[in-house]
């Protein structure tokens, strides 16, 4: 078990040299000749990055894996599959005002992190340059996380967006179950002129091997002018294609499941009433 679970107190809250968010900067310069192609192995300026390794800013995704941990207890399946579909999109709440490139690492290069509280550690690895693979293992008292991240970027006019092809896994060894998760997309606007600002959006399919239960998990695309952003619904189904109940939130924040289809919280009717999340079920608050 890597880190054995060990605690330290010597935990940093802050970065040594922040970055103001929301400065105003453009990538065009820089990348104007890639447009429609890959720019992951772009050489960018080093005023455009954050001070942190990708292995790092990989692991801090999993900032909420002890979601699991209380997922992995439960007897219901149904609960069991609302709260992976609540953890896999906590790890996306990492990146909200967040567009600044974190530095290549090198080959071989590892970052490995045991919480405070004893909840999970993890073992990230940069395994591969060319094509650039980031090899990912998490692991908590009753559950594992398993993925090898291999991301695609490509600029497309004023946007830049991020695709990761693969699917990972997250396994429960107590109960049996095993899941597959796919990835949603990441784009970041506003990189020619204006303030840049990012967004995920897509499809993420979540799937439960054991017993065939699944959930869509649709991100919603940011409106016109900025309207309804960060929003995200999804669907709960059995074996069958039954719908059991529907999720609803916003990625930074926070996710809540409605125990019944076409319910007073049916959020395909009244996601953006304020007032209905009262009779909702909350999964996670970032």
């Amino acid at each position: 078990m890597i880190g054995q679970f060990h605690t330290t107190s010597l935990v940093r809250s802050c970065l040594p040299h922040p970055v103001k968010a929301g400065s105003a900067f453009s990538l065009w310069e820089a990348a104007q000749q890639c447009i429609g192609g890959d720019i992951s192995q772009l050489n960018l300026p080093i005023f455009l990055c954050e001070p942190l390794s990708m292995a790092q800013r990989v692991a801090e995704a999993f900032n909420y894996a002890s979601i699991l941990n209380k997922a992995a207890l439960l007897d219901d399946p149904v609960l069991r599959i609302q709260y992976v579909a609540a953890f896999i999109v906590s790890t996306y709440s990492v990146d909200f005002d967040r567009y600044r490139k974190p530095f290549n690492p090198l080959l071989g290069e590892t970052f490995e992190y045991s919480s405070p509280d004893g909840e999970f550690c993890i073992l990230v690895e940069q395994v591969s340059l060319k094509p650039a693979v980031t090899a990912i293992h998490c692991e908590g008292p009753h559950f594992s996380v398993n993925s090898a991240i291999q991301s695609r970027v490509r600029l497309n006019g004023k946007n830049v967006e991020v695709y990761v092809p693969t699917v990972s896994t997250v396994n429960f060894p107590k109960c049996g179950d095993s899941y597959t998760f796919t990835h949603a997309c990441t784009r970041v606007h506003n990189i020619i002129i204006g303030k840049m600002w990012i967004e995920h959006c897509g499809l993420v399919e979540i799937a439960n091997t054991s017993n065939g239960m699944k959930v869509d998990l649709n991100f919603k695309q940011c409106g016109w002018f900025g309207q309804d952003p960060h929003l995200l619904e999804g669907t709960v189904f059995d074996k069958s294609g039954e719908a059991l109940c529907y999720l609803h939130g916003k990625w930074p924040e926070e996710v809540f499941c409605a125990p019944r289809p076409g319910g007073e919280c049916d959020p395909r009717h009244v996601i953006r009433e304020k007032e209905t999340t009262q009779h909702c079920r909350l999964l996670w608050r970032g």
